[in-house]
């Protein structure tokens, strides 16, 4: 068998290169995960920090949403769905 620079195949190599080869892609493999999670634990914090960043000074409810409310549901009571009526007004 003829060894040929540059060759890729796995076959071509003795089985102690084969089992070092194998070893280094573990680790690799091994190494780029661990910085894939570090990456996607640090972008979901960043994600998280500019989501929730203030999100005390927004009100939970806009202040028209009872005069809405109201509205509809004497709409609904009344059976009169084209006249709003707030507060009998």
């Amino acid at each position: 068998m003829t060894y040929i620079k540059g060759s890729t195949n796995i076959l071509d190599k003795p089985v102690s290169n084969i089992f070092l080869s194998l070893m280094n892609i573990q680790s690799t493999t091994y190494t780029s995960r661990t910085k894939e999670y570090f990456q996607l634990a640090a972008f979901s914090l960043l994600c998280f920090f500019a989501f929730t960043h203030n999100l005390n000074e927004i009100p939970p409810y806009h202040a028209d949403e009872n005069f809405y409310v109201t509205s509809t549901r004497n709409m609904v009571d009344s059976g009169d769905y084209i006249t709003p009526m707030y507060h009998d007004k």
